[in-house]
């Protein structure tokens, strides 16, 4: 598979997020890439709308990382995630139990999840955009709560699920997209990013 790369700079995106979920991804379309880690204290940005509350966050991280740019890098992609039930708003799990009860309250119903984006492209054109998407899961019994919490997939993901992991057995459906689900609507960034796309190398 070709590597795509930007016209100007490096060529690389540079991703302001420390989600393995969102590198795969980027990999998985071939989009040229490299990381940073931007500091961002989450739980202080909030705001009584979950959706609002990942559109700011995502803007904060991009600011954060902003620094962290090379000079010839003209390219910057950040991120956040959040699932929400009604006027439950469901972060990352503190321990085992927070995620059990977070599970419990998914089970057999249907959530939303909204994955906010901020990005710079070339020129330090600036677009932020939101994607959601509802998933609905299987009733689910104490025990495979249980077994799924074993799996220790539910550590540092909003929900307390990755969707790509173990969870999937849980899944009765999804109205949206899958990346979103993710982390990263995948098409939305690369519609972004499609004017800008210079040359594709062959991968090593």
């Amino acid at each position: 598979m070709s590597v795509l790369k930007l016209e100007s700079g490096s060529g690389c995106l540079v991703l302001a997020s420390s989600s393995p979920r969102r590198s795969a991804l980027l990999m998985q379309v071939g989009i040229a890439f490299r990381v940073v880690h931007p500091q961002v204290d989450e739980e202080a940005i909030s705001h009584p709308d979950p959706i609002e509350t990942a559109a700011m966050r995502a803007a904060a991280k991009l600011e954060v990382a902003r620094p962290l740019m090379r000079p010839d890098e003209s390219a910057l992609l950040s991120a956040d995630t959040m699932v929400f039930l009604g006027n439950t708003t469901f972060g990352k799990p503190a321990n085992r139990e927070e995620a059990a009860h977070m599970l419990q309250s998914l089970a057999g119903r249907t959530h939303t999840v909204v994955t906010a984006c901020a990005m710079l492209t070339p020129g330090d054109t600036l677009h932020q955009f939101i994607d959601t998407a509802d998933v609905r899961f299987l009733p689910l019994d104490e025990s495979e709560i249980a077994d799924y919490l074993d799996h220790q997939e539910w550590r540092g993901v909003a929900g307390g699920y990755r969707v790509q992991g173990v969870a999937a057995r849980f899944l009765e459906s999804i109205h949206g997209s899958y990346a979103t689900v993710m982390g990263l609507p995948i098409h939305r960034v690369y519609s972004i990013l499609r004017p800008h796309i210079g040359t594709q190398q062959p991968s090593q």
